[in-house]
């Protein structure tokens, strides 16, 4: 931002003006001035204009970058932006020079965590809550990963200092409520913490009131307040942004069928690339896809890479430009080969001892049919469930990133039978194993449906797939909690709980 001054002219009081340098080889050094970039930085943070305030923290750590301020308000930005590689070396910066920086240590905790780098994230989250324990924000990000990793019980004891005082802020309740869903008698605490955070009349933002929304709907469901539940989970669907285009979906739909007819399937060529490592869990969005995820990564010889997005950007990178029909037919069997090693060899990497590895992002059943050109010894196992608990699931759930048609439950609907549409379609054309698991039937008979699963991705049985929920490994999807646990049957045939709210979703449907 520019000040008013020329770099030449001197202050009006006649003060000697500062000296600005510019070495040969680096930026202006101008600390006035970059002081008063960040004041306007924070002018706009504090209007929740992200991308402009970030303009000026990071024009700020140019004119002087000796200030961590600078270089925190960068990263912290990022960070919420999900730009996380950027954020990283900003937080980094930060540290660099000023070491016992707690807020820095503990939002590197956070990022380190959502990148997947566990053993950094506890380092960077302890170090923050023990430099600064009066911190609330330090001791939920602390407290937040105890959780994550199923300590639940100690996770409360770092916050309760801050719940007894009575502390307010979204955080705080919603961590609260998460930790109740794992433990026993705190639902009430959780209830009236998320009802005050709401009711606080403090600014939020719109996917923090979204959130306490969600929350709530979750612990009313669960107390049986089911009209309030559902009332909570609209008010929370209401304040997404929209961007479900219900016409465009069903073209896609249509145009991928066109494109992968039976005709143009046999025409293609199959990879030689020999390989049973990769098991691809489909389906729609809280289908059980997480579950059966859960029962197969018990096993020994699999490992649960969970929701990978290589495949579906791989895909799209074909499919989805113009002229993906022309792109396909003329792919020769080394390019088909390259193609497939170059998701192979990555998800390999990941366990190299795994006999079979699961890829459970639930929207590859949009490439099917490329799958089956790139691996044709690949399993595929398709999640099933009732389709009204199924779109009642995906309507009360605050999914994080994408589901975009979760949030109408006229769109639902409509996304449901698209999704049954090309389901039907590649189990008319495909010669590849595809073994369907219906959710119900697992609630019912785990053992016996447990074994079907093993005997079909070709390995022995092993009883641990039976006590899945004793499985340590990171689950990082809306299920969980919910596989931490014991099978529960109280998710069959919950539709019925919110049927008079579901007629948009029946006509939808089609079923009145």
């Amino acid at each position: 931002m520019h000040d008013g001054q020329s770099e030449t002219t001197p202050p009006p009081d006649g003060r000697e003006a500062p000296v600005r340098k510019r070495s040969s080889s680096g930026p202006l050094h101008d600390p006035l001035r970059a002081r008063a970039v960040a004041v306007s930085g924070d002018a706009l943070l504090g209007q929740d204009k992200l991308e402009e305030a970030l303009a000026r923290y990071m024009e700020a750590a140019q004119l002087d970058s000796t200030v961590p301020d600078y270089h925190f308000n960068s990263g912290l930005i990022l960070w919420q932006l999900r730009r996380d590689e950027q954020a990283l070396k900003f937080l980094e910066k930060t540290i660099e020079l000023s070491p016992r920086f707690g807020r820095a240590h503990a939002i590197l905790g956070q990022l380190f965590k959502r990148m997947g780098k566990l053993d950094l994230a506890y380092r960077h989250a302890r170090i923050g809550y023990e430099l600064e324990p009066a911190d609330p924000r330090g001791a939920i990000g602390y407290a937040s990963l105890l959780d994550f990793d199923r300590d639940s019980d100690w996770a409360f004891q770092i916050i309760k200092p801050f719940v007894e005082a009575h502390k307010s802020g979204s955080d705080l309740a919603l961590l609260v409520a998460r930790i109740a869903l794992a433990r026993d008698g705190m639902d009430a605490l959780a209830l009236d913490m998320l009802r005050r955070a709401l009711a606080d009349p403090a600014p939020r933002t719109d996917r923090e009131n979204r959130s306490l929304h969600f929350m709530l709907a979750s612990l009313l469901d669960r107390a049986g307040e089911f009209d309030s539940a559902f009332a909570h989970a609209r008010q929370g669907n209401a304040l997404r942004k929209a961007r479900y285009d219900p016409k465009a979906h069903e073209r896609l739909i249509s145009e991928t069928i066109d494109s992968m007819s039976p005709h143009r399937l046999a025409a293609m060529p199959r990879s030689t690339v020999d390989s049973k490592t990769p098991i691809f869990i489909v389906g729609m969005v809280r289908s059980g896809t997480t579950l059966v995820e859960q029962i197969l990564s018990s096993h020994p010889q699999i490992h649960g890479a969970g929701e990978l997005t290589w495949f579906f950007e791989l895909a799209r990178s074909i499919l989805d430009a113009p002229g993906q029909e022309q792109r396909l037919a003329s792919m020769s069997l080394d390019a088909v080969n390259t193609v497939a090693k170059k998701y192979l060899d990555p998800l390999q990497a990941l366990d190299p001892s795994a006999l079979r590895i699961t890829d459970k992002l639930p929207a590859n059943y949009l490439y099917l049919g490329l799958i089956s050109i790139l691996f044709p010894q690949a399993r595929i196992l398709h999640c099933r469930r009732d389709p009204l608990d199924n779109c009642v699931s995906c309507f009360m759930t605050n999914f994080a990133s994408a589901n975009d048609f979760s949030f109408d439950l006229r769109w639902l609907g409509h996304y449901y039978r698209q999704y049954e549409r090309l389901m039907a379609h590649w189990k008319s054309v495909l010669e590849m194993p595809m073994l369907e698991v219906q959710y119900e039937q697992v609630v019912e008979d785990l053992p016996g449906q447990a074994r079907r699963l093993i005997e079909f991705v070709g390995l022995p049985w092993d009883d641990a797939c039976l006590n899945f929920q004793d499985n340590k490994r990171h689950i990082h999807t809306a299920s969980n909690k919910q596989v931490r646990r014991p099978l529960y049957k109280s998710s069959v045939g919950r539709w019925q709980h919110y049927q008079k709210h579901l007629a948009p979703l029946m006509a939808s449907l089609g079923w009145g």
